[in-house]
């Protein structure tokens, strides 16, 4: 697998968790008609008569996906309703998954010093996003974009059934706003977790320094050649850490890891012995006086 195939992994990872973590569906369990045997149509007819009147939430679920737990069942128990503590456990459950598949295939691609300023970009755009996703659970923004359509949005728990409203005919706010803001928190602190478990991981494996503080060296010539001298020195046993070196020139050539892997593979093949580059090079060097 090369490098750019390990970076959309681990993008995809964090993205994965970013959408997971996110509230998309909240089930009102409590209303002002806990104590009535009341059906939806009772609901519709009640906010029909009484148009000033909304439905008052007084306790909630928040979810990322009301359909999420309808798979994930217990066996005994195939209509259990969520709770958010169980929500919380899945989410923590998850972040616990994210932070070892990181600390796994860092290790083992970055191990002896490889791929280490390549990656050490990935990291930077990663924590960029994690904190992005963290200022967009504010309790305020959160409102702004929360979903609102016939898959996504308000529920209404009646007996042991739950039903789509309308958000203007709810009030989830009224009594539910702290529980609303205890949930986001709850979400910026496990995104905070796993920003400090990256960033020991980054600790760890790939405490250099970022890629655009290094000059931008334009060559006229074909990469190839770059590339082949980057490989000779590469190969030569005379530098203390190859990979790093390797790493800091391919990012000042701007060369790409797979343009790079491709280039070698290029080089390895084929029969008719140094480039023209390396050869007009040799003969610059025997001149020197």
């Amino acid at each position: 697998m090369d490098f750019e195939e390990i970076k959309n992994k681990l993008e995809g990872v964090i993205e994965s968790f970013l959408d997971r973590i996110v509230i998309n569906d909240i089930i009102g369990t409590s209303t002002q008609f806990d104590q009535t045997a009341i059906t939806k149509d009772d609901v519709e007819k009640y906010l029909e008569e009484n148009r000033d009147k909304l439905v008052q939430v007084r306790n909630a679920i928040m979810l990322n996906d009301i359909n999420f737990y309808s798979t994930d069942a217990n066996e005994k128990d195939p209509d259990r309703m969520p709770t958010n503590e169980s929500e919380h456990v899945h989410l923590e459950k998850q972040k616990d998954e994210v932070v070892n598949f990181f600390e796994t295939t860092v290790s083992k691609v970055c191990r002896k010093g490889e791929n280490a300023y390549p990656m050490n970009s990935v990291f930077k755009s990663i924590i960029i996003r994690i904190d992005e996703k963290s200022k967009q659970l504010d309790f305020v923004k959160w409102f702004e974009k929360y979903p609102r359509t016939r898959d996504k949005g308000y529920y209404i728990l009646l007996g042991n059934e739950r039903f789509f409203f309308d958000e203007i005919k709810v009030d989830f706010v009224g009594y539910c706003a702290d529980m609303i803001r205890h949930e986001l928190l709850f979400r910026q602190e496990l995104l905070q977790q796993l920003k400090n478990s990256l960033v020991n991981i980054f600790s760890e494996h790939l405490f250099l320094p970022d890629h655009e503080f290094l000059p931008k060296i334009k060559f006229s010539g074909d990469k190839v050649d770059i590339s082949e001298l980057i490989y000779a020195l590469f190969i030569s046993d005379s530098l203390e850490n190859p990979e790093n070196a390797k790493g800091i020139l391919l990012q000042m050539f701007e060369i790409s890891q797979s343009e790079y892997s491709k280039n070698v593979s290029y080089i390895r093949n084929k029969r008719n012995g140094k480039s023209k580059f390396l050869v007009e090079l040799a003969k610059k060097l025997d001149q020197i006086k």
